[in-house]
C-alpha cells in the first residue's frame, strides 16, 4: 500500500465505484495527475463510518487527500472538485493496488 502513496494522487479522477455490504471498491484513474501509475484500486474493508457533503461520483477530481492511522484502523480524507465535496471514510482495513498501463 505504501507504494501507492509515494506519488501524488492530486488531479486523479474517480473511474469506478463499487459497494457491497461494508466494503467499498474505489478505482482511481491517475492519467491526468502526477503519478506514474495508471490506475489505483482502493479496497476499504469493514467500513465503520462515511461522511460526505456530496455523494461520490465517477469523474470527480481529487485535489487533496490524507490517510491517518486510527485506534480502530484508518481514516481516509479527501477533497474533491467537480462537484466540490469533502469525504471521510473510516475503516478497519485498507488495501491499495496500482496498475501501470503501457
Amino acid at each position: 500500500m505504501q507504494d501507492v502513496f509515494t506519488q501524488s494522487l492530486h488531479d486523479a479522477t474517480i473511474e469506478r465505484i463499487e459497494r457491497s455490504e461494508n466494503i467499498l471498491h474505489l478505482y482511481i484513474n491517475t492519467d491526468g495527475g502526477f503519478s506514474s501509475k495508471s490506475l489505483i484500486h482502493f479496497t476499504f474493508q469493514h467500513v465503520t463510518t462515511e461522511e460526505t457533503d456530496e455523494p461520490l461520483q465517477v469523474g470527480q477530481w481529487l485535489i487533496y487527500y490524507e490517510l491517518q492511522k486510527t485506534d480502530s484502523g484508518f481514516a481516509f480524507r479527501v477533497l474533491f472538485e467537480c462537484p466540490e465535496a469533502e469525504w471521510t471514510i473510516a475503516m478497519k482495513r485498507l488495501e491499495a493496488k496500482y496498475y501501470i498501463m503501457k
